[in-house]
């Protein structure tokens, strides 16, 4: 297999925001042993021992520390809030006490030493501020923080009535992030009625509720997402058969939210999120940013590497874009380099036509912003002309990988929305079927 050729521009960490929003559980995870799975199998082999990481590894508070700082009732044990101010006065904070009323039942009280900076529950950006060992709901403890991203925390949590062990995604207080929420919510709910949980490639929320006016998502435990994963392998690339697994979940998981009319709008490895550790099955999660094909939104929506033409240059969108966002991501996967990782949306446009050639001139007519395209070059409609010597065909750039693949990603990264491949299409493509080419 020939080198893949260099990227065209600098390391994607640099542009990638520190904080991430994701569900997933620290976990140390296998690189090797995932990456080189058979063929025959579903699973990926366990690896004899796994790597110890500060940067991955599992973080949690010492056993002892953490009993001492907590007070614990019995799971599945619930008291009543008369019975809690009789019984534990004491552990209450003047707030606590004026809103105990509201539960009836009662299944943790978090921290028993509780300091004036404890009842600051929100700061000035409107995040919920995250105090490990306290809880959410008199019912959830706080494990650990996970993630943070624009739309609100991500924490591990206990689930003192069940004793399972879910993510909690505490979103910002704020109207604009509430009504992100609410969608995911309303998105999350449709799917759950159309699909079976067991087999589902989207995340599967558990519960909503507010908490202290922060709309609190429950969601199942993940591990660690695509593009940690990616990071994690050195940014070498994964193996094509890995790569054709994980595409095959997104493209179900984009099937089933196509068919409902819903467009994800944020597909990227960051949203990819692996099931468990050491094994192939991968979720697709943040429906936060979601549209309809009806109700469409024509303001910032998909991540800049990721981001699809006819976003950028501001013309009719439809369910393809997370197509283009697709191909983006299997390129990224085998090669360890985003394809488009532009600085701002004018360097992303003048990649895209690096490698695919300048969009014909139906897509010039429709498009409200053709300024961000560089004009002195443009040669209107000339697919063969390129902006600068940097110009590379995708066959140059994936020159030496299976065909099939080749094929399936420019069906994806096409400027006509209405001439790349559907879910649906590829799904029944010959590298997704696994049949064998050169």
């Amino acid at each position: 297999m020939s080198l893949v050729p260099k990227p065209l521009t600098k390391l994607p960490i640099a542009s990638r925001s520190i904080k991430q929003s994701v569900f997933r559980h620290k976990l140390n995870i296998d690189c090797e042993s995932i990456n080189n799975y058979s063929n025959n199998t579903n699973e990926a082999p366990q690896s004899p021992s796994h790597r110890h990481t500060l940067s991955y590894g599992r973080i949690m508070p010492k056993t002892s520390s953490l009993t001492q700082m907590t007070l614990k009732i019995k799971p599945s044990i619930a008291i009543t809030p008369s019975k809690a101010l009789f019984d534990m006065y004491n552990m209450l904070s003047s707030s606590e006490y004026k809103e105990i009323s509201q539960y009836k039942e009662l299944y943790y009280f978090g921290l028993e030493k509780k300091t004036k900076e404890t009842f600051i529950k929100t700061d000035e950006d409107g995040y919920y501020k995250v105090i490990i060992g306290d809880h959410l709901l008199f019912r959830y403890e706080i494990l650990e923080e996970l993630g943070q991203g624009s739309f609100g925390t991500v924490v591990k949590c206990k689930d003192h009535k069940t004793d399972e062990i879910f993510a909690i995604k505490i979103m910002r207080k704020t109207q604009r992030i509430l009504k992100f929420g609410r969608r995911e919510v309303e998105v999350l709910n449709l799917f759950s009625k159309k699909i079976n949980d067991a087999n589902s490639c989207i995340v599967e929320k558990i519960d909503q509720f507010y908490f202290r006016e922060h709309l609190c998502i429950v969601f199942e435990l993940l591990t660690i997402n695509l593009y940690d994963f990616i990071k994690r392998n050195h940014f070498q690339g994964i193996s094509q058969n890995l790569a054709r697994r994980i595409t095959t979940q997104v493209l179900i998981a984009l099937k089933t939210s196509h068919e409902l009319g819903i467009i994800h709008c944020d597909v990227k490895p960051e949203n990819i999120v692996f099931k468990q550790e050491n094994k192939s099955g991968i979720k697709l999660i943040d429906f936060g940013s979601t549209c309809t094909i009806r109700d469409k939104c024509y303001g910032y929506i998909q991540s800049r590497f990721y981001r699809a033409p006819e976003v950028i240059l501001e013309y009719d969108y439809n369910v393809t874009i997370d197509v283009w966002s697709l191909g983006c991501v299997v390129v990224e996967m085998v090669t360890g380099w985003p394809l488009f990782a532009g600085d701002n949306e004018k360097d992303v446009l003048q990649q895209i036509v690096n490698i695919i050639g300048q969009p014909p001139k139906e897509v010039l007519l429709k498009a409200k912003r053709v300024d961000k395209l560089n004009n002195e070059n443009m040669n209107s409609g000339d697919r063969n002309t390129s902006y600068n010597e940097n110009a590379i065909s995708l066959d140059q750039l994936l020159e030496g990988f299976d065909s099939n693949l080749i094929d399936f990603v420019k069906r994806c990264i096409v400027w006509e929305k209405n001439t790349r491949i559907t879910v649906e299409e590829g799904l029944i493509h010959p590298w997704i079927r696994g049949t064998h080419s050169s």
